[in-house]
Parts: structure tokens; C-alpha cells; sequence
């Protein structure tokens, strides 16, 4: 989309200027607090977002995503 031509900057402080909201959104809910609960949470979530972007990606760069590895990971 960008030819790998933008920077995130320093700790990803600019992650939300090149996302959409939704993207945004989808990044935030891989945080968590403290709570047990809420670390599942995040760690569900952050599965779901690698394995979007991983797929999109990989189908823009002709690759093929490791769905059956992923299937099995997260059985």
C-alpha cells in the first residue's frame, strides 16, 4: 500500500496514523490489564489480528498463509 516506505516512528507512536479505526481498535484489544481473564482476552485477540494481517499480507505478496498450522495451534 505504502511500497514500505513509512516509519512507525519510535515504539510505534504512529501505528495509529497509518491504521483505521477499526484496525486501531482491533490493536488496543490485544492489551490487558492484570486481571486472568483480561490476558486471555488480549491473547485471543492478538491471535485474531496476526492471523488477519498475516493473510492479507501474504496474499498480497504471493505467499501462502499456514491456515492448517494455525487450525492446529489454536485447537
Amino acid at each position: 500500500e505504502n511500497n514500505w516506505n513509512i516509519t512507525t516512528n519510535k515504539y510505534g507512536r504512529l501505528f495509529k496514523k497509518y491504521l483505521t479505526q477499526e484496525m486501531w481498535t482491533k490493536t488496543e484489544n490485544t492489551f490487558s490489564g492484570s486481571n486472568i481473564k483480561e490476558n486471555w482476552t488480549a491473547l485471543f485477540s492478538m491471535a485474531d489480528l496476526v492471523s488477519e494481517i498475516g493473510t492479507e499480507l501474504s496474499n498480497k505478496l504471493g505467499y501462502k498463509y499456514p491456515d492448517k498450522l494455525e487450525k492446529d495451534v489454536r485447537k
